[in-house]
């Protein structure tokens, strides 16, 4: 047998095998009763349902991420000039205070 013959026998036996398999199902289907029917159209539709979800809930979690990933950038952005407007107002020294200072150094140089 040469090797280019193997898989053909192959696919014609998958081919047989798959037929056999869809045979059987078709069978034992039709001895289901209309009740058991029902259950299983129900099954499958509340499985395709929950599918359907998932896809719904992967696209708000893409869109989520995105939003992540926008919104991060900006965010740091404006924390780090907030910070430096805060370290400019805490460098920034009032005049009265200067004044005050001024006065208890002399005051504390007289005694």
């Amino acid at each position: 047998m040469s090797d280019s013959e193997k898989p053909v026998q192959s696919d014609a036996s998958d081919e047989a095998l798959s037929r056999r398999i869809a045979a059987t199902l078709d069978r034992s289907i039709a001895d289901i009763d209309a009740p058991t029917r029902a259950r299983l159209a129900s099954i499958r539709h509340d499985a395709l349902s929950t599918s359907r979800n998932r896809r719904a809930l992967a696209g708000f979690a893409l869109a989520a991420s995105l939003a992540a990933i926008v919104a991060t950038p900006w965010l740091l952005q404006r924390h780090a000039q907030t910070t430096a407007a805060n370290d400019v107002a805490y460098l920034s020294v009032d005049p009265d205070m200067l004044a005050d200072m001024d006065m208890l150094q002399v005051v504390g140089e007289s005694e």
